[in-house]
């Protein structure tokens, strides 16, 4: 390690790089320690957040197959109007969904 790198070091830091090389620890090792303790943190973060991840393409989903079932009714009956309807229906349905998931998250996260 060079001085520039280490006076970017804090006091903590660098007595715990003494106490490494002290054991016979690299600085190479410790690096992948504290890589493998990020991964391990980001992961816990994606589990934690999964849920809410995926609300939004969930709701577009239920917009989407409103507009769909609307736009073939249309197609089949020849009229213009159940687009506009089931598109709404889907709408209604999607924030529904979102609103009851979300509370069911926050009750949980409650316990």
């Amino acid at each position: 390690m060079s001085e520039d790198d280490t006076s970017r070091l804090t006091p903590k830091q660098i007595q715990q790089i003494a106490r490494d090389r002290a054991v016979g620890k690299t600085s190479h090792t410790r690096a992948e320690e504290m890589s493998d303790q990020a991964e391990e943190e980001y992961r816990n973060a994606l589990r934690e957040n999964a849920p809410y991840l995926t609300l939004g393409m969930q709701m577009a989903a239920t917009i989407a197959l409103g507009a769909g079932v609307g736009w073939w009714i249309d197609q089949s009956s020849g009229s213009s109007i159940w687009l506009g309807i089931c598109s709404g229906i889907g709408a209604v349905l999607g924030m529904g969904y979102f609103i009851l998931i979300v509370l069911k998250m926050d009750r949980k996260s409650k316990l």
